[in-house]
Formats: structure tokens, sequence, C-alpha cells
């Protein structure tokens, strides 16, 4: 894979300026009712959300242009901003004024800049807030310190200090070693280099690998490996003008390399010694430099490959776009139809530098040059009032031949990820952009300002002509949009003009004189008084040893830097390699020429190439190698193998880049090949029990378990390889040995899968005992016996806590764990814990949702109905919204416990409920107000008289509200418009709002409301609210099986639909009622069962006239559409209306 591009698309070419990458997040990013799944990158100048769906551009927010960062609960982000934010997660979010959009639909395009004022919220997956907000609180403080300089300085001194303890902290992990008796024989900070870009990291050397970990991981892959085997040739570097860089160039061919950095020169020429001294590392044979220009002379050696090996040997690089490999113009006819290689005229005269060629501008070259020489002489005399002698020496070009600007301009096509970083996410202007070659050579030989070479691409890749991207560049003030670069008419395309430039430059004409340029670039004519005579004298920025000295002269440290940076912008002159002239050719090369290595120095077999590669060979890329293809793909299975290791070091570190991994990438990367990947881990720890490792093991097996669990695919496989006793016992296991926390949230993990459905009495207890007492007392004992075990012995009791708590959310959703449950009292300590404020949010909320996930049982419901407080307590639970509107909304279903939740005034909780943003809880409100409603009495006074009928108007319009909330508020209103009374006042209540026409009649008023009351037959009319739905009007009754609730309760409840017809009319209809109605099974006279309401739940009148065609018995029975054939209440039996009796049957 080319370094260019990345395994994530996010890549270091997208941060701004000096801006360091710290960390990654998995998150997801709430807006409205969408939930977006990403990453969150935390970078020192700005945060980064990169979304899963490569359609959405990633988004940029930078600290300076950021207002607050805030935590904040599901639902309650002004506007409904976090609606879709889940109960129980922690969210944060962020105002700013500006935020910047990039790779929209995984393009590169130039940044979109959104001036507005903005909130983002966001929600971790694995990681709480306790780890993140620090850290990015801390960063936006230092972005906000911009004040003054000293301030200024302050800040950059505080975030140096942030970056180097990170960085400490980031320490190489043993587990990573591909091989578990490696040994480490070296372990150095240091850095990346690629183009444009700089990754610190740490690198670690064994005696058969190169291990590079960066302390930031932009890819999928957290330790880059690099094979000692596979290196052909290492060569020292001189990195931003100074001596710490090494270049090590690899197979195939030498055309991938890794360019690295040290802190030091010295800690440079020691690593260098320790690889060489390393057995695997076998570099091919090098030439010297003698050796390669008697080849060169000879013939035996192309022009294209001199010319790379003299830019290696000078310190250029492809990794580092300030130094690039140079290559000179040799071709100046474009005009021609026909290029004439045996034609004097058809070259450049390479004898001369670029700004030497047109005499005119030369004069004026000249001219600047004696001029500025007069100003540098202090020994003339000066008139009055003159300014002192310059003290820099003068030069007759102001711009250099090679600079990253000019690179970018010449692969501005095949890599415009480049332009971008280097524009600041635009594109230049159309005008001033790599269009013709005919235009860049006129520029070249014209403009005062523009003296540029080429690169090596335009001798061997012809991918930098061509568009391939259909990138959209603008177009010129003359209209011609930016395509693919207008090529002289000698040539057919992009590779025929590739191909004779290459020939071109091996041809006879340029053998001969080849040595001059050589000179000019390379040799005796670049520097000094030589240079001077050659005309071949650049600004003194370009030259290393002036820059080097204007460096240790500045005393700023500001300066300085800005200095160093300008100095990599001017470009470089490559190091001077001969101090005589250059011997010229005495042969040329005929016939095709081999691929040109990257490192062109060394003897390495080439197989016969194609005449033009399809990519350029000289481009840095990533060699996978089978070893390291299936070495990557098996990480995971190879730490899942390493946890059973008999040496501790080597566990310990296993399940490190387990955790690091599960907290910080997706959770493919964590995915097992099978259940054999545990085996050996799960019988290690079966064999330690009874001994003395027993506690350390147990801990081990449940946070290994715990971090693979956070990958869906892997649960079945958990489940599969046996895994579930030993998380059950590690709940009963003593609260030192720190496996409880962990087991519990794997147990979490695990609860959609129906081996989970129904666990023993043990566990649950378990679960329930570490929600309710254990978070005290682990906050005494719950500490972890691993030596990298995460958190203090304070936080590991309510961790513990807050993971029971989300166990039992998702095992109460089975009904055999509920019915377990229920003979433990689970509703008591859930109702308990629920209210203890010192259990804190996450265990409170987790605790909350669990019990409402309970109260979907009939006979918890009257269980926890009955407790002493209980309907005061859930009131007081509003504060946690969606799980208390749950539990209320299902206790409301019955009716006994429906008058005492008007009892204890739960309307005003009712209606604060129903303004809520959250569409959840807008439906469980809603389904609270229904089934007050339908139980009538003071129940239906109450709603009256507390605020409801507004509510219920408020969620009938449906505008801010779901389609089921507004369903549920209509039908809630026709209930009580069976009232004539209630129906008044309801009328009242439109008039106040302004809903209504004075002049109409109230029963056309209300029949436009809510469509015709549930006295009347059929389908509701048509409202201002919402069309007509495709089914009949009035409330159903649901199915029901013994014991509990419906589960297939679909539009009411809010659950998945489930749709019922006629055989003979195919009218459709919703089944099920709201969820929370108790109801009890009965037997018809043909021994069908069915189900039939107790008091307060709708009935079917004798004639079967109220809720008609709605009304259904359970299990095979079905009803009567029209209720003939004497029907029975509720359902009306199939079997129970004589033969006309027409059959229902439930569509699943």
């Amino acid at each position: 894979m080319s370094v260019w591009d990345g395994e994530d698309r996010f890549s270091l070419l997208l941060l701004e300026e000096d801006e360091y990458y710290f960390r990654d997040y998995s998150c997801h990013h709430i807006s409205g009712s969408v939930r977006l799944a990403g990453h969150l990158k935390v970078c020192s100048a700005s945060i980064y959300f990169v979304p899963r769906n490569m359609d959405v551009p990633i988004t940029r927010i930078p600290f300076r242009t950021t207002t607050s960062i805030v935590r904040c609960e599901p639902g309650r982000g002004g506007g409904g901003t976090l609606e879709a934010g889940v109960a129980g997660e922690e969210l944060f979010s962020v105002q700013c004024t500006e935020r910047v959009e990039l790779m929209a639909g995984d393009r590169c395009m130039p940044y979109v800049w959104r001036r507005e004022e903005a909130a983002l919220a966001f929600a971790l997956v694995y990681t709480g807030l306790d780890e993140l907000l620090p850290r990015v609180e801390e960063l936006w403080a230092l972005a906000h310190r911009d004040g003054s300089k000293a301030d200024r300085e302050t800040a950059r001194a505080a975030l140096a200090q942030v970056v180097k303890a990170h960085e400490a902290a980031e320490r190489f992990n043993p587990g990573w070693l591909e091989d578990e008796g490696e040994r480490i024989v070296l372990e150095a900070v240091g850095a990346r280099i690629t183009p444009l870009c700089r990754q610190p990291g740490r690198m670690v050397l064994t005696p058969s690998r190169l291990y590079f970990q960066p302390f930031n991981v932009a890819s999928s892959q957290p330790t880059q490996v690099f094979y000692l085997d596979q290196a052909l040739a290492m060569m020292p570097r001189t990195y931003q003008l100074e001596d710490v860089g090494v270049e090590l160039f690899l197979r195939p061919g030498g055309r991938a390399s890794l360019y690295l950095t040290f802190a030091s020169p010295a800690e440079r020429d020691s690593a260098m010694r320790l690889l060489a001294a390393q057995p695997a590392l076998r570099l091919a044979e090098r030439r010297s430099r003698r050796r390669w220009r008697a080849d060169w002379r000879a013939g035996r050696v192309s022009n294209f490959e001199y010319l790379m090996f003299l830019n290696r040997e000078a310190g250029r690089s492809f990794q580092d776009l300030t130094q690039y490999p140079v290559f000179p113009w040799v071709v100046a006819d474009y005009a021609s139809s026909a290029l004439d290689l045996n034609s004097d005229a058809t070259y450049r005269d390479l004898s001369k530098p670029i700004g030497a060629l047109n005499p005119k501008r030369l004069a004026d070259f000249r001219e600047r040059f004696s001029e500025l020489g007069k100003m540098c002489d202090a020994s003339q005399a000066k008139p009055p009032g003159a300014p002192p002698p310059l003290d820099v020496p003068p030069f007759m070009y102001g711009c250099h031949y090679s600079t990253p600007g000019y690179v970018v301009y010449f692969l501005m096509r095949s890599q415009p990820q480049l332009m971008l970083r280097l524009q600041n996410g635009r594109f230049d202007a159309p005008d001033r952009l790599f269009g013709s070659l005919a235009e860049a050579w006129r520029s070249v030989t014209t403009l005062p300002t523009d003296v540029k070479e080429l690169t090596p691409e335009f001798y061997c890749d012809p991918a930098f002509l061509v568009n391939a991207r259909r990138l959209d560049f603008g177009a010129r003030s003359s209209g011609e949009v930016v395509g693919e670069v207008a090529l002289p008419p000698w040539a057919a395309d992009a590779a025929d003009c590739v191909a004779q430039l290459a020939a071109a430059l091996e041809s006879p004409h340029v053998s001969a004189r080849l040595h001059h340029w050589i000179d000019l670039v390379f040799g005796c004519a670049s520097w000094g008084a030589a240079a001077e005579r050659a005309d071949n004298v650049f600004h003194y920025l370009t030259y290393d040893d002036i820059a080097l000295e204007l460096l240790e002269g500045e005393t700023d440290p500001s300066m300085r830097e800005a200095l160093r940076v300008q100095m990599m912008e001017f470009g470089r002159t490559p190091r001077r390699l001969f101090r005589r002239p250059h011997p010229p050719r005495r042969a040329a090369v005929t016939g095709a020429r081999p691929p040109p290595p990257l490192c062109g120095c060394l003897r390495v077999a080439q197989s016969p190439p194609a005449a033009l590669r399809a990519a350029n060979p000289s481009q840095p890329e990533m060699v996978d190698t089978g070893r390291r293809s299936r070495a990557a793909a098996s990480a995971v299975g190879r730490a899942a193998a390493r946890l059973a290791s008999s040496r501790a070091p080597i566990r310990a570190a296993s399940l490190a880049w387990l955790e690091v991994t599960a907290a910080r990438r997706d959770p493919e990367h964590l995915a097992l090949r099978g259940p054999g990947d545990l085996a050996a881990v799960l019988a290690a720890a079966r064999a330690a029990a009874g001994t003395a490792e027993e506690a350390e093991w147990a801990e081990l097996l449940a946070r290994a378990l715990c971090a693979l669990a956070t990958a869906p695919a892997n649960r079945p496989a958990m489940l599969d390889a046996g895994a579930l006793p030993d998380l059950c016992a590690a709940l009963d296991a003593p609260p030192a040995w720190g496996a409880k926390a962990p087991a519990a949230k794997t147990l979490g993990f695990l609860a959609g899968d129906a081996r989970v459905a129904a666990l023993p009495d043990a566990p649950l207890c378990a679960l329930l005992a570490l929600l309710d007492g254990d978070s005290r007392e682990g906050a005494e004992s719950g500490t972890s016996v691993i030596g990298n075990g995460k958190g203090s012995a304070a936080g590991a009791g309510s961790e513990a806590a807050a993971a029971a708590a989300g166990a039992l959310v998702g095992l109460a959703q089975a009904a055999p764990n509920r019915r377990a449950l229920s003979r433990l009292r689970g509703g008591a300590a859930l109702l308990r814990v629920a209210q203890d404020a010192a259990a804190g949010a996450r265990v409170r909320r987790g605790a909350a949702e669990a019990l409402a996930g309970l109260l979907e049982d009939d006979q918890l419901k009257l269980e926890v109905g009955a407790l002493p407080g209980a309907l005061s307590a859930l009131l007081d639970l509003v504060q946690l919204r969606h799980q208390s509107a749950a539990a209320i909304a299902n206790l409301c279903g019955d009716a006994a416990l429906a008058e005492r939740v008007g009892e204890n005034l739960a309307i005003s909780a009712l209606v604060a409920l129903a303004a809520s943003p959250d569409r959840d809880v807008q439906r469980h409100a809603a389904r609270a107000f229904w089934h007050l409603a339908a139980v009538g009495g003071s129940a239906r006074a109450r709603l009256l008289g507390g605020g409801a009928v507004g509510a219920l108007l408020a969620l009938a319009s449906e505008a801010p509200c779901g389609v089921q909330a507004s369903e549920l508020a209509r039908q809630a209103l026709r209930k009580l418009g069976d009232d004539p009374m209630a129906r008044e006042q309801i009328l009242r209540e439109v008039a106040a709002r302004g809903g209504a026409s004075p002049d109409a009649a109230p029963d056309a008023v209300f029949a436009q409301l809510v469509g015709p009351p549930s006295s009347a037959a059929g389908p509701p009319a048509a409202t201002p609210f919402r069309p007509a739905l495709p089914w009949s009007a009035a409330p159903p009754s649901p199915p029901r099986v013994r014991g509990t609730l419906h589960s297939n309760s679909d539009l009411l409840s809010g659950e998945r639909p489930r749709r019922i017809r006629s055989d003979d009319t195919g009218v459709a209809v919703p089944g099920g009622e709201p969820a929370g109605a108790l109801r009890h099974v009965v037997s018809l006279p043909s021994g069908e069962p069915r189900s039939a309401p107790q008091s307060g739940l709708p009935r079917r009148g004798p004639n079967g006239a109220e809720d008609a065609g709605l009304g259904l018995g359970s299990g095979a029975a079905g009803g009567s559409m029209s209720g003939r054939g004497g029907g029975g209440g509720g359902g009306g039996g199939g079997g129970g209306g004589g033969a006309r009796g027409r059959r229902l049957r439930v569509l699943r």
C-alpha cells in the first residue's frame, strides 16, 4: 500500500501545520434522531470526527473557534439535538463558531469552511468521558491563550510538556512482538517521515525485526513491522538541517523505504551501528561512487539510474519533499508534430542552469547579483544616510529549482492531498496550476520567478499527467477547465509522452552533455566561485552551511522555528558530491532500460519490465510481504494465544494490547477466527483453579473476554468455546480478585444471545449484589491483581456497579431471566439503587433502565407497584427520563395501579415527560395517557384537570413528535371524547389555541381533530395533523401469552410492526395494544385459549360495537371483524360466534 494513502481515510495530511495527533476514540455523533458511527481524533489544535460512512465528510472542529465543551444528557440538548442519545450514555457537546469539512465522499477536494454557530454532540462507545474530557479541556484552554507573545510562548511550552508526558506514557508493549522469545536490542523515541508528515513514535529493534509504534495510531495496525532480511540498503539522512535521519530501502527492488529520525545525531549513529550488527540485516552489495561513475561512463548504467544514484548520495528522498529527487529538463521542443531525437534543436542546453537559458532574463539576474554584491561590500564608501551593508551573500535567483511547492505543482493530479495540505485545504488558483507541458517550459524560460527543474516522474510514470480521479480543479480565466495535462503535438497520450521523454533522456545527445548538468547540481559548479562563473548562485537560505549558521545565531525560539520553516519551503541545494568537473560519458545505453529502483546504488536483480510502469516505481510504498500479511491477519489470534503463556509479562502485555485495541479501534480489529482461538487461555485459567495463581488467571480471563466481546462477531465464538460458566464463576469470585466487573460487562455484551436468556440464580444474585451492595465494598477491595490493571481501588466499586447495571439491562430483556429476577426480588433492588443518589449517574441510569425492562413482566409489575413508596419513587426518577417514562407507562397498563398513579399526582410528571424532545419519552408518556383515559373514573378526571389535554393536543400535532406518540395521543383524546363534558373541555382548549373556526360545528371540529370518537366505527378521517391511517380507528386488544406482556405490541407500544388482516376482506389493522396491559388467560368453549382484559381495559360491548374490528383472541383464535355471532368480551372468540364468525390470522 502506498504511503501516499492510508488504511484509514483519516491521515496526518489532514492535520494543520505542526498539529500533534494524540489519540483516537470510537464514538457516535448524535444529531436529532440520527446516530452516526465513527471516530474522534483528539489533536493539539482541533478535534476531528471521522464518520465510518464514506459519503459523510470528516469534520474538523478547531479549538480556537470552540466556545465551550460540556457534558450533557440524552434528550436534553436544546432543540432536540440529542434525541437519538441512548439512555445511560455519557455525552458531551462541542459548541463552535466555525468547523471545516474534509474528504466529502472520500474524495480529495477543497475543504469547506462552515462559519456558523453549531453544537455537535458525541457519545463515546468504549471509553468514559473522564478519560477524554480532561485532555480536551486542557488543549482547548491552551489554544485560547493567544493574547500576547508571552502568552503564546507559555502556551507553546505547556503544550510541549503535554506532548512529552503523552509520549512517556505510551510505552512499547512486548505483546506486539511477533515472536514470544524476541529480544529487544534497542528502544528509542523518534519519528517516521512521509511526504509532508512527521509521525512521532517509538522504535524497537530486535535481531530479526524493526518495530515502529506511533504515539498516534492513524491506521488499523497499532505497530508497523519491518523485517530486517527485507532491507537492501541503509543510508544516513539530514532532516531539516539536522543529521538525525536514517533511511532503510526495502525489497522488492528497493522501491520502498522507511525514513526514521532520532532525537540527536548520536542516537542516530548508535541506532545505525546496532542495525548493522544484526545478523538478519543482509544488505546488498554497495558500489562506490567511483564504481558508479565508471559504469555510467562505460554505458553499463542508464542516465536515469545514474541520476537516481546521485540524488540518493546527495541526500534526496521521495519521503522528504524539501529534498525530493531532481531531474533536468532535456527537451525544448513542445510544438512540433514529431519529436526528432537526432536534432540538436530538440534539446535544452545542459551546460547552463535553467535560469540562464534566456539571455535577456539572464542579464536581469546578473544585474541583481551585481547590485546585491555592492550592497554587501562593507569596504565600499557609502553616501551619508545610506543603510549599512548587508550581512548576507548576494544571489542571482530568489527561488530554487526544487521545492515542496514545485513537487506538489507537478504531482497535483496523482497526489492531490499533498496540494491540499500545502495550500491549507485549497487547490491553487486554476491559472497557476500545472496544465500544459508547453506552458510550463515557456514559464521556466521566461518568467523571473520560475527556474524549476523536473521530478523523476517525467521519465518513468505517466500517472501525474492524467486526472484519473476526475477532480475538479476549476476553470482558468479563459474558461478552459483544468483537467488532464495538455500534451505536446508529438505525444499520442500520457504514456507515449513519458516514453519519448525517457528516450530523450537516454539519447546520445543528452548522454554526451549530461555531465555539465551534474556539475551544476551535484558537482563543482554548485557552490562558490565556480557557481558564480556558471551563473548558478541561488538564494543563500538554500545552502545548508549558511542556513545552519543563521539558525545558530538566532536566539529567539519562535523566530528560529519560523526561519527553519522558511528554509524548508525555499528548497535545499543538494549536497556537493564532486569537487572537480565530472568526466563525460563515452558510450550511450541503447534498448529498453530496467525499471529504476529507488536505491539505484545496489546490485539488485531486476526482472524484465514493461516499457513503462502503470505507477511510479520510485514512489514510496509500504511493502506487504506474505509473512507480514499473515502476521497482521492473525494479530488478535496471536494475542489470545499469548494469554496462555507461562510468562506473566507476556500475558500482561497481550491483555494490554487487547484492552487498548478495544478502547480505541473499530470492533472488527478484534475479530477472532473462531472458538479455537480461546481454547488455550480457557484451559490455562481452568488449570489454575485451586492454585496460588487462581485470582490472577480469573481476572486475566475476565478482562480478556470483556475486551474481545466488544467485537460482536466474537460473542457467538466465546459461547461456542464454553466461556459462559467461567464468566458466571468470576461473578461469584472474591471481590479482591478484580474479575467481577469485567465478567459483568461481558455478560452485558452477550445478553442478546439465546444461550444467556435463562441464567442460573447464582450469577443473577451476584449481579444484584454488585449493583446494590458491592459498590461500597469494592471501593475498598476491588483492585486488580494483574500488573497492568487499570484504575484505582476507589473507582473499582463504581465501575463494577455500572457493569452490573449494564448487564442486567440486557439480561432483563429475556423472559426467563425476568422470572428469575422476580424470584430474587430484583425489582426492589433495582428500584432502591435507582433512587440512591450516592450510586452515581451511570449506575442509577442502568438500574432504572433494567427496572423498565422488568416491568414488561405482568407479575413483576404488580410486585413492584405494591412495594411501599414504589410509585412515588418512580415519579422521582423522571430525571432519568427514558427509563422512568417506560416504567410509569407500564404501571399505567394495570387498572388498579393506574388509579394509584393518579393518586400520586403523576399527571404533572407525565405532562413534563410529554414535553421532552426525546421521541421515546414522548411515546411512553402518550402510552400512559392512553391507559389512564381507558381506565376512566377518577383517573380520567385527573387527566382533564392536570393539564393533560394540552399535552395530548401537542403530541397529536406530530410536528415535533413521532408517528407513534401522535397516534397514541389522538386515540387517548378519542377516549376522553366519549364523555360529552370532556369533549367540551377539549374543544375549549382547541379554541383557545386558535385551532378551530368559530362557525364550525363541535362534532366536525372534534372529528377533524382526532377522527370519530371511539363509539363510532370506521377509519379515522383525515386531520390537519396527518393523513388518515390505513387501519381502523379504535385501539386494539392484543393476543397474549400467559404470565408475560405481549412482546410484539407494534405501533402503540413502539415495538416492531405486526400486522393482522382478515381472510376475506384483506383489511390491514395493527395488532397489539399499548404495552403494559395486564391480561389473564381464559378458555373458550371450543377449548382454544384467549386472553381477556381485566377491569379498566378496553372491552367489547354486548354487540361487539366498541373497538369493532380490532379485538382479537390469542393463539389460534380470531375475532369477528363485524362483531356478528355473539362474541364475548375483549376479543370475541373465533369459535364462539358460530359458523359465520370470520377468523383472522396473525401475520408474523
